[in-house]
C-alpha cells in the first residue's frame, strides 16, 4: 500500500513541478511534507471507522438504571434497564487471552481473519442446553469453512468440563469464562447470548435467548445458516 502511494505521489508530484517549475529542492521539501500529511490522514481514515468494544459499551450505558438485588441464594446481582446489547454492533470484540479446554493459548489476535462465533452458556440453563444439537450442527457444517466456533460458561472450569462431556458440546470451549463474559465483554443480558464477528472482528450480529422445547434447535440453525451463508460464500 505504501509502495503504491509512493509511486503514484511520485508521478503527480513531477508532472507538478514540471507545471509549475518550481525550484527543484524546494518543491522536493514541500512534496514530501505534502506526502507525510497524506498518508497520515489516510491512516486516521482507514482507522477511523473502527469502534472499541469498551467505546461502544461506554455509550450504551449512558440511558440505563443500575439496580441492585438479592438472589435467594444471598448473592448480590445488578440490573440494567434500558440496556439494549443491539448497541454493540459494529463494534470490535474486545481483547483477551485464555486457554482452550484442551491447553492451547487463545486470544483475540488468533481470531482475526476468520468469522467468529461466540457462545455464551451456563450448565443448567435450560435454553443453553436445548440449543446445543443445534449449534452442533452448525460447527459441523461449517467446520471446513473459515469459521471459529467459541463457547464462553459461567460456570467454574471443573463444572464446565463436565457440562461439556455431559452434554457432547463440540464448539471449542474457553476457561476462564466467567472472568472473560463479566469483566472483559461486561455481559448484561441474558443466556444463552451468541454474537458472531466478521473476518475483521466486528461484532455483526447478537442473539439472545431461546426456546427450551424442541424447536430450539431449528430455531438457532436457522438464524446462523442465514447470518453465516453470506460471509462464508
Amino acid at each position: 500500500m505504501l509502495n503504491f502511494l509512493q509511486q503514484v505521489w511520485q508521478s503527480f508530484s513531477e508532472e507538478v513541478e514540471r507545471l509549475l517549475n518550481f525550484d527543484g529542492s524546494r518543491f522536493r521539501y514541500v512534496r514530501e511534507v505534502t506526502f507525510m500529511v497524506v498518508l497520515f490522514l489516510l491512516l486516521i481514515f482507514t482507522q477511523g471507522g473502527k469502534v472499541s468494544y469498551e467505546e461502544a459499551m461506554e455509550k450504551c450505558m449512558e440511558q440505563v438504571e443500575v439496580s441492585e438485588f438479592y438472589l435467594e441464594n444471598g448473592q448480590k446481582g445488578k440490573a440494567f434497564r434500558n440496556f439494549d446489547i443491539n448497541c454493540l454492533l459494529g463494534a470490535q470484540i474486545p481483547n483477551f487471552t485464555t486457554h482452550t479446554l484442551e491447553g492451547r493459548k487463545i486470544s483475540t489476535a488468533d481470531l482475526k481473519g476468520k468469522v467468529n462465533v461466540f457462545n455464551f452458556w451456563f450448565g443448567v440453563c435450560q435454553p443453553c442446553l436445548a440449543e446445543i444439537p443445534g449449534l452442533n450442527s452448525i460447527a459441523e457444517k461449517y467446520r471446513d469453512k473459515n469459521v471459529n466456533f467459541l463457547a464462553l460458561s459461567v460456570d467454574q472450569d471443573e463444572d464446565m468440563k463436565g457440562y461439556v462431556e455431559q452434554h457432547d458440546f463440540r464448539f471449542t470451549h474457553l476457561l476462564n469464562g466467567k472472568e472473560v463474559i463479566r469483566k472483559t465483554f461486561q455481559h448484561k443480558s441474558g443466556f444463552p447470548t451468541t454474537i458472531i464477528t466478521d473476518s475483521d472482528l466486528q461484532i455483526i450480529e447478537i442473539i439472545v435467548g431461546g426456546k427450551s422445547d424442541s424447536t430450539a434447535v431449528g430455531e438457532v440453525v436457522q438464524k446462523l445458516e442465514a447470518l453465516l451463508d453470506p460471509l462464508v460464500d
